[in-house]
């Protein structure tokens, strides 16, 4: 619990507006009470087994986490997994990098700005 003390302190200082913690059945009350004392929001999703994924921070935040698809971190599209990282407090140029990565396993966008690019620096092959 002192993971979820620390969350809270860097989301009230401003270092991150969206904290997850996955929890057992037996840490939610505890959570709970931490949670209400701070003062946030939070959703909750089921993961595999008896472990929940507590999302809490900013209501900005849960608002963007509500649109997405699933809360299921196995199932997010790249454009969520990537929004959650930023959310999340994660450094941008990793997340991009992330994205790339995901991006290009799956054949997509990414290819095309590389095609686009590479004509871009040597138009005669183009």
């Amino acid at each position: 619990m002192q993971l979820v003390q620390h969350l809270v302190y860097e989301i009230d200082r401003g270092v991150r507006s969206l904290a997850l913690y996955t929890a057992s059945p037996d840490e939610l009350p505890l959570l709970e009470y931490r949670r209400k004392r701070a003062g946030y929001d939070f959703i909750m999703a089921e993961v595999a087994g008896r472990l929940v994924n507590v999302f809490f921070g900013r209501c900005e935040c849960l608002e963007v986490l509500e649109c997405f698809s699933t809360l299921d971190l196995t199932e997010l599209t790249d454009e969520e997994d990537f929004m959650l990282g930023l959310m999340l407090g994660y450094e941008l140029r990793r997340q991009c990098s992330r994205f790339a990565s995901r991006k290009t396993e799956r054949g997509g966008l990414l290819n095309t700005y590389r095609r686009r690019r590479a004509r871009m620096q040597n138009p005669a092959t183009a």
